[in-house]
Order: structure tokens, then sequence, then C-alpha cells
């Protein structure tokens, strides 16, 4: 539906990402793992002696720099252990935050001005996009966290995806060469070619090749390969039996597998309220049996799965059905859909009211029109105003804001609202509280309440 537009924090960052990815050649290494870190400059530091610096100011200690913006929920979850650990280790460890400007570019700094008072932060922070986008480009990665860790001599030692620990510290401190975790991320092969829109192995694409007519292949996630998933589960191409039946899904954990074979919901892209699956299944898969709890070497590695099918069997639902087999035969995990009373959170009305007010006034105007505001005192860290908005849509941007984990199942709109509305949503990012307070203000509130749902149940 094109002329919806959700204007959801990360859409910024991906905008942002996409433009600052295309400026560069793709998989060029800048911090390279062992080698010295290229000198940086940086223009406009807080929290510093200093209002700008330079690598050569870090010199003699780790310098931990920690990229991050204003939609980066476990960025800033992370600021008051990276706070407390820099007061542990403040003689030979030294934090930077590094934070990237979005829409409006002084929204970054605000967050953090307001951030330091309401966290009490030591940590000095810089304002960069320019080293971000090398950052980025080496990590080939479409979010953050990115950490670099830089030894006392300028050497990068590290690259994470993860707020880094106390062992990490220590292991820095103590040891001259330490291993650092990588959280999935490392540097990517210059030589290694890879089509996604093409087979693996075939005419040297991402390795040797070979000759098949019928494959179905598993392995343990190459780290030169990206993350991927292809076709998506909205490509019409998959249905196409014309096309043969081609699938590819690379990076992706055992779990991730099992749901979308059994629930065509693809890793990390939870239904949109708008399709027609949403609400209908458990957003977790649940595991049964003799052993209950999946060994960590299946649960936490991540895998490659290629599946090409001949063109009379490459049905969507043929497909679908080949998956399930693989997988059950592969891992031995038995999979099946269950009918459970399983929590979940609605969106409800409490001032009819105040929600009768909220009507849009515009029905014939723009379409969810969104404009963060915060450069006003008064304003939280985040203001949306939004016009003749969809209450689906508010649904989602509510689910992407607030309900991150799916602990406690979707949310689903029982307001009982078929009109379009304009709301101005105040929230603090990350704040569960702020947001609750926001929708209790216009007349709404989040409940938690029972009822039957898909449940993919594992066993083993």
């Amino acid at each position: 539906m094109k002329k919806y537009k959700i204007f959801l924090q990360c859409v910024v960052f991906i905008l942002l990402s996409s433009m600052l990815y295309a400026q560069q050649k793709p998989y060029e290494a800048y911090f390279e793992v062992g080698k010295p870190c290229p000198d940086f400059h940086f223009d406009n530091v807080t929290n510093w002696s200093k209002k700008q610096v330079s690598l050569s100011d870090f010199r003699g200690k780790w310098l931990i720099l920690d990229f991050w913006w204003t939609g980066c929920h476990a960025c800033i979850e992370a600021f008051p252990a990276h706070n407390r650990e820099q007061k542990l280790f403040q003689n030979n460890v030294q934090f930077l935050l590094v934070g990237v400007p979005s829409d409006p570019p002084k929204a970054v700094e605000i967050m953090f001005k307001r951030l330091k008072k309401m966290l009490n932060l030591d940590l000095p922070c810089a304002f960069d996009s320019t080293l971000f986008m090398k950052a980025r480009n080496y990590e080939f990665v479409h979010g953050m966290p990115i950490i670099i860790a830089i030894d006392p001599d300028g050497i990068v030692r590290g690259s994470l995806g993860h707020a880094i620990k106390d062992s990490d510290l220590k292991k820095m401190t103590l040891t001259a060469r330490p291993t650092l975790r990588d959280a999935f991320r490392t540097q990517y092969d210059d030589n290694l070619k890879f089509d996604p829109k093409k087979p693996l192995l075939v005419n040297g694409n991402g390795g040797n090749d070979s000759s098949f007519s019928y494959r179905s292949i598993i392995s343990k996630w190459n780290r030169s390969l990206p993350t991927t998933w292809f076709p998506s589960a909205a490509d019409d191409s998959i249905n196409n039996p014309s096309l043969g039946g081609d699938f590819k899904a690379f990076g992706h954990t055992l779990k991730e597998l099992y749901f979308f074979a059994f629930t065509e919901m693809e890793p990390g892209n939870p239904p949109n309220p708008l399709s027609s699956i949403y609400g209908k299944f458990w957003p977790n898969a649940i595991l049964e049996g003799t052993k209950p709890v999946m060994p960590d070497s299946i649960a936490m590695q991540k895998y490659c799965y290629e599946l090409t099918l001949p063109k009379d069997r490459g049905t969507r639902k043929g497909m679908l059905q080949q998956m399930q087999r693989d997988l059950e035969s592969y891992f031995g995990y038995h999979a099946r859909l269950e009918t459970r009373r399983m929590p979940y959170w609605k969106l409800v009305v409490t001032n009819p009211n105040a929600v009768a007010k909220l009507k849009t006034k515009y029905p014939n105007g723009p379409i969810n029109n969104s404009s963060p505001e915060m450069e006003k005192p008064e304003n939280h860290f985040q203001m949306y105003i939004m016009k003749n908005l969809d209450m689906k849509l508010l649904v989602s941007f509510i689910s992407a804001t607030l309900l991150n984990n799916g602990n406690d199942g979707p949310l689903l709109d029982e307001t009982g609202i078929n009109s379009n509305i304009d709301i101005d949503f105040h929230f603090i990012p990350s704040d569960d509280e702020s947001v609750r307070k926001a929708l209790q203000k216009a007349g709404f509130d989040l409940l938690k309440g029972e009822r039957d749902t898909q449940v993919l149940v594992l066993t083993n």
C-alpha cells in the first residue's frame, strides 16, 4: 500500500545506511583487525576536555569506539554499563561514544545531552557520520551497535556487535593480543564473489562450481558470506513455477529456519499489522521433549540453507513442504503447529471522548505525515505528528517502538475505531512507560490478555 508511509525510527537509519553504503566500494576494509587503525579526527566532541580529538590523543590506552544513533535501543541500554566500566578501567581504557546524525541532524546531540543528565553519564561523545560510513562498509551490516576496539599502540584488535563486557576489558588490559568475540561480524574477503540472485557454488558464485538437477544444501554459516534471505516472503517469484523454485537463507538460526518453513514469517521481520498473518502465530518457537533445551552448539549456530526444486515442484507449497522435511531430516526436530492459549497485548480505548477528538481532519490530505520535533525544551526526546493515520499503522508503530522482544505476544487493535486519526505522539526511546503514558494521554491504553494462537512446537 504505497500511499501509506510508516515513520518508524528504524526507517531513518536504514535510509542513512543505504546512502552511505552506496558511496563506498562494497567490502572495503577500513578497521582491519591486526593492522594499524587509520588516523581519524572528530571536530565536535562533548563531555571531554577538548572539543576536537584524533586517534593520537588516545595513544597509551585502549580506545573503544561505540557507534550509536537515536533509534538504537540496544546502544542506549548499554550506556550505563559502559559508564560503569569506564570508571573501573579508567587507567587503561577510554570509551568514546560516536553519535551518528540522523534526521533532524541535531537530534542525536539533543538526545545525548538529556541521556547524560538522566543516566549520569561521564562518557565523552563525538558526533560524526564520516567514520561511521567507513565502519559500516567494513561491517557490511544494516544495524548497530558497532564497537571497534583499538589497542594502546593504535592496532585494531576487535570488532563487536554487542555491548562490550567486563571479561573483554580484562582480556584487553592483561593480554597483549586478546581475542575478542566478534558477534558475527568480521572482515570480508575482497576476492570472494557472491550474487544472492544466483545459485550458490555455480560458476564460482561463492565457491567451487558443481552440476546438479535437484539440490538441497545446509551448512554452517561462512562469515565470508552475507546474511541474506532470497526471495523474500513478499516476493512473488517464489510462487512462479517457471523459475524452478530457488530459495536461499544464509546466516540464520535453526529456529528461524523452522519458523519460516511452517509460518512463512521471515527472521527479523515479524508480520506487519497490515498482513493477513499478523497475530496468527506466537512469535517464538517452543521446544518440548526429552531434552526441552536446545544445545548451544545448535541454538547459537547460524546456518546456510539453499533449496532448488524442478519447475513442476517449485511452487510455494512445494518449497515449504520440502524445507520442512529437510530440517527434520538434518536436525531431528519434529515440528508441528498447535492452538494454545497464549498472552498478547491489546490496544483499547479508555477515554471515548478524547479518542473521538482524534478523528482525522485531513481525510483528503497528506497521509501519515510524521515529523520528529526535538528542538523545543518542553518536548520529550521525540515527537511524531501523525495525520490521517490508519489504526493498523499506529499498531505497527507501537509494536516496533515498544514490543520488541515478542515474549508477551503480538499487539492487536481492539479499539473498534474504523476511521483514520490525527495524533501527536510524544515518547522517550527505549522507555516503555513513556510510550504507554503517551497512549493514555490520547485516550488509549495497553492491556494484557490471552487468546487462542498458533504455536510452533519443536520436539526432539
